[in-house]
């Protein structure tokens, strides 16, 4: 999921993209509450696994968005985007370890005699 803020100007996206040889790029941006769809092309830098791009786009905050990122004709990324003005969501990150699976036996049946 890519986060970004309300602002109205450019913003930096960053996702993981299957392998391609296209030099063109394309972003469509569906807007999940209204349903409305906008393609604009982009440039960006491409490094063998990600694609960083700039995007202009009137996010609205608390918004759900989709995202097709197109090299060329091909489908290279689906992600989703969520708007949010909270500055501090970057501190928040997966806990390694923290689930802890209680010892219990796999397999339990009731029998019905």
């Amino acid at each position: 999921m890519i986060i970004v803020s309300p602002d109205t100007g450019t913003q930096q996206i960053d996702v993981y993209v299957r392998s391609h040889t296209d030099l063109t790029y394309s972003v469509e941006i569906v807007n999940e509450h209204t349903k409305k769809a906008t393609t604009q092309s982009v440039t960006g830098t491409y490094d063998g696994t990600s694609f960083v791009f700039d995007v202009v786009y009137q996010f609205e905050k608390e918004r759900w968005y989709m995202m097709k990122l197109f090299a060329g004709v091909n489908l290279i990324n689906t992600s989703k985007i969520y708007c949010t003005d909270q500055s501090d969501y970057q501190k928040y990150s997966v806990l390694d370890g923290y689930y802890h699976q209680i010892d219990k036996p796999k397999h339990e049946y009731i029998i019905k005699e």
